[in-house]
């Protein structure tokens, strides 16, 4: 049995959520309160983020500036490819993750995971869609072909219910009004409980098979996925193969965030 969950934040997050909207419409800076210099000011930046962060918590964000052209995993050096790409690229084609999942980013995170706080999902599509934009602008790369419809990451309807929203969809949806592209939110379910993929192996991590399903054939020839972070990679994989399996020609995996390999 598939169910549909409406995406809403839960009661108990809508004050917080009011909170940082509120903010945001003052021209208080996102994270520290901060007032900004003005609304007129921060328009004539380049990247929209600019318009909801303070200079200092703007500088202060892990940025994933370095990091592998295929999978997106945070890198010491402008390198190609990662290790593991190199011994073995992932199904999706091209990741995309503007932050590194570590300091002021994880705070960011349980804001939208736990909050669904507004102020902070509209200036994580500030930063995606910029960062999409400058992907186009990268002369040493590959240009992907346009996206045709964007898929947000499931979330298995229990923990859905349970935590009140699904993080991946408050993006994904925002992103694709933004971009003004498709967005198919229940293409893709989780069927069951995911696997803890933390501390596994890499091949151990390829324990997947059968969380996911798709509904229908897909007609897009190019589709992004979307979650908040991309930590291992696999559920992004996973879920490039199912696509390309249904129809899509081409794969890219965005997310706001990416975790750095471990030290």
């Amino acid at each position: 049995m598939v169910y549909k969950i409406t995406q809403l934040p839960a009661s108990k997050h809508i004050t917080r959520s009011l909170q940082g909207l509120r903010r945001h419409l003052q021209y208080e800076c996102l994270m520290c309160g901060s007032r900004l210099a003005s609304n007129k000011q921060h328009q004539q930046t380049d990247q929209q983020t600019t318009q909801s962060l303070c200079e200092y918590c703007y500088e202060d964000l892990p940025l994933n500036i370095h990091c592998c052209r295929r999978c997106a995993l945070p890198m010491p050096a402008d390198i190609a490819l990662c290790g593991n790409c190199q011994k073995e690229l992932p199904t999706f084609d091209q990741a995309l993750a503007p932050l590194r999942y570590e300091g002021a980013a994880k705070h960011w995170i349980r804001r939208i995971k736990h909050q669904a706080d507004i102020a902070t999902i509209q200036t994580s599509v500030d930063l995606l869609c910029d960062a999409i934009s400058n992907q186009h602008h990268q002369p040493h790369q590959s240009q992907p072909s346009p996206v045709d419809a964007i898929i947000p990451v499931p979330m298995y309807w229990r923990k859905n219910l349970k935590r009140g929203n699904n993080q991946a969809y408050l993006l994904a949806k925002a992103v694709a009004n933004r971009l003004q592209l498709s967005f198919y939110p229940n293409l893709i379910v989780q069927t069951r409980e995911k696997p803890e993929q933390k501390g596994l192996s890499r091949h151990e991590r390829q324990n997947l098979k059968g969380v996911f399903a798709i509904r229908k054939p897909i007609k897009a020839k190019h589709i992004a996925l979307i979650d908040d972070v991309i930590t291992t990679g696999s559920t992004m994989n996973t879920l490039a193969a199912i696509c390309k399996a249904a129809g899509a020609k081409e794969v890219s995996a965005w997310a706001l965030t990416r975790t750095p390999k471990p030290r």
